[in-house]
């Protein structure tokens, strides 16, 4: 008796021919967030690279290394802080360029500084003796007299680069030798016009949920909100901008614009770096989440404070406010958008951000599992597309589980999925989808008795 597998009814032995298939999952899960990025002027780290670092990182101090700072650098870790407080990760880009490595001798040896900057004269190198093994010598590396990296050798050959300092071997000597440190390293300086482009070229490439602009230019804010456009309209994907501006100068649900300073108990966050903090809470929410009365840790204060009927004016303009809640707290008013010239195709919902979050979430989601599951893979007939639809009502359901759409919403019914004009063409609508919010407004009647 025959058996085996079979793809068509075409065998000619008798015999059993058994297929084993998994019972298919859908393919369309809903993303993570949490990344945020930023450009600034550092005095320590790589050039033309993004820097990824986590906010684990700048509580352990393995950030330092990276961006020259931990956050127990209050004055020079204030942007990082401000992000990685609400998010996990951020993508830090050096604007400053021709700045000059820090350097120094010690016993023949030629150490330099890893990167150029001003904090590299913050490095001491040593050679001391090895207790234990009086054959062996130990490299000494510190930083701000923090040992930062100690390695062990028995010959000059031995001595090896790190995290910190790049070393030349060639005229050295092992013997001990006093503390080192590194003299002459500056600070480069910023040419935006050719930073940012860079900047966002790399951006291009990258995951990431939102961009702060730390600055009051508005060359700068126009050139990223252009950005933020073309990454939004032509490449699909759900990024947003965070700006200083205290016009109102933008329409657009991809911006969102601040326009006051922060206040804590130890310091004061100018109103140019609070988008910072709007980027990072806003790349931390997960689509079920609004930021709306989210309370700012730590605040004390801000400015300028807005009476009512200015906050309402403000609010109607897309303006992203602070004010204070009843008891104390210093909290965001709404989680809005710049966008507030509202079209019969286009409207309120476009201005919330939780609103656009979910709707960037199936844009990515659904894209992500296009190209990589059915482009090429899935033959474009009734049943293919019966597949994808599948999919899609899956992910919808999904959505539903976690409160960002209506529980009420049928997406089998509203769903429609068929072949479009060529051959290889599919068109498909989600009708009438009920994106959900958060509740904000309250209006109530109450009776009682006379």
């Amino acid at each position: 008796m025959a058996g085996g597998v079979w793809l068509s009814q075409n065998k000619v032995r008798p015999g059993a021919y058994i297929n084993f298939r998994q019972v298919a999952k859908p393919l369309l899960t809903v993303g993570d967030r949490g990344i945020a990025t930023v450009a600034l002027p550092l005095s320590w780290g790589p050039s033309d690279v993004l820097i990824d670092v986590e906010s684990s990182e700048l509580l352990n101090g393995d950030s330092r290394a990276k961006l020259g700072f931990t956050a127990a650098d209050t004055a020079d870790s204030l942007v990082a802080r401000l992000i990685l407080s609400n998010c996990y990760r951020c993508l830090f880009y050096r604007l400053d360029s021709g700045g000059v490595q820090a350097s120094g001798t010690i016993s023949g040896f030629a150490v330099t500084a890893k990167y150029p900057g001003k904090a590299g004269n913050k490095i001491t190198v040593q050679i001391n003796k090895n207790k234990v093994d009086t054959t062996k010598y130990n490299f000494l590396t510190f930083w701000d007299g923090l040992l930062v990296h100690s390695q062990e050798v028995k010959s000059k050959d031995e001595v090896q680069s790190n995290d910190y300092i790049d070393v030349t071997t060639d005229s050295g000597q092992l013997k001990e030798a006093a503390g080192v440190t590194l003299t002459s390293g500056s600070d480069g300086t910023v040419n935006a016009s050719t930073a940012y482009p860079a900047y966002f070229a790399l951006l291009e490439v990258a995951k990431w949920q939102t961009m702060a602009i730390i600055t009051d230019g508005s060359t700068i804010n126009a050139l990223a909100k252009t950005f933020i456009e073309n990454q939004r309209e032509d490449e699909g994907r759900g990024v947003q901008l965070c700006i200083y501006d205290d016009a109102s100068t933008y329409n657009y649900e991809g911006v969102i614009a601040s326009e006051q300073s922060l206040v804590f108990a130890n310091e004061t966050v100018p109103k140019e770096i609070v988008p910072a903090w709007v980027a990072g809470i806003t790349a931390g929410a997960q689509i079920n989440q609004s930021n709306t009365y989210k309370v700012v840790e730590g605040a004390i204060g801000f400015a300028p404070e807005h009476k009512d009927s200015v906050i309402k004016e403000k609010l109607k303009l897309g303006k992203f406010l602070f004010s204070t809640r009843q008891d104390g707290n210093i909290v965001v008013e709404k989680d809005i958008n710049t966008y507030h010239l509202f079209e019969p195709e286009k409207g309120y919902v476009f201005s919330k951000n939780r609103a656009i979050r979910v709707m960037d979430e199936m844009r990515m989601s659904i894209r992500s599992v296009w190209e990589n599951n059915y482009i090429g893979k899935v033959t474009n007939n009734n049943r293919g597309r019966a597949i994808f639809k599948a999919d899609v009502v899956a992910y919808i359901t999904e959505l539903q589980r976690l409160e960002t759409v209506e529980a009420s919403y049928d997406p089998v019914e509203n769903t429609i999925v068929e072949r479009g004009v060529n051959v290889d063409a599919v068109r498909a609508n989600v009708n009438r989808l009920p994106i959900l919010d958060a509740m904000e407004i309250l209006y109530l009647d109450i009776e009682v008795l006379a």
